[in-house]
């Protein structure tokens, strides 16, 4: 990685790549994370700073670092709820996608009632994400607080559902596009 301004995925990395080792020092960090030596530093003082790192032994102008227990916690915790998070959303499109290519045509009131855990607002946001994305055509249009939509399966792909994803693009105005980050898909 290159030095200078760090960005959030770099530290964050960063931060993944120390939190299970029992201590570090800086050249594990640059050698684990691929980071300069003085963005390391960085990283060190402001995690020592901010309670996420403590140092546990110092030999000399090398110190030896360990992460705290209570960062230890914050990273399970939030590596569990993006897990919970992702397994709900692919539950949830399972059944919508499931209860589509069985049905073929339907309004999101009939895919939510295929399910007690599903709300017609979550059914009526993924048909409108898979209607924007080639996968259904509108039947009849909904006519708020008459009745809902009605939609036609016209792309079934297989048992997988589609799913929505945020992808980190840079445009560029000197070619007129969007070039895609390389790294984690939201």
């Amino acid at each position: 990685m290159k030095s200078g301004r760090h960005s959030t995925e770099e530290l964050s990395a960063a931060f993944l790549y120390v939190v299970d080792r029992e201590e570090f020092g800086v050249e594990d960090l640059i050698d684990g994370s691929g980071v300069a030596r003085a963005t390391a530093s960085r990283y060190l003082r402001a995690w020592c700073r901010a309670g996420l790192a403590v140092v546990v032994s110092k030999h000399g102008n090398v110190s030896r670092y360990a992460v705290t227990s209570f960062a230890r916690g914050l990273v399970r915790a939030r590596l569990a709820r993006r897990q919970m998070l992702e397994d709900r959303c692919t539950a949830i499109e399972d059944q919508l996608w499931r209860a589509m290519r069985m049905m073929r045509e339907f309004s999101p009131l009939d895919l939510a009632a295929c399910s007690d855990k599903i709300s017609e607002d979550q059914a009526r946001g993924y048909c409108q994400a898979l209607l924007e994305a080639g996968y259904l055509r509108i039947v009849r249009k909904e006519e708020p607080g008459l009745r809902s939509g009605f939609y036609r399966l016209i792309r079934n792909t297989g048992p997988k559902p589609p799913r929505e994803r945020r992808v980190r693009a840079i445009y560029d105005d000197n070619m007129g596009e969007f070039v895609r980050v390389m790294g984690e898909v939201a």
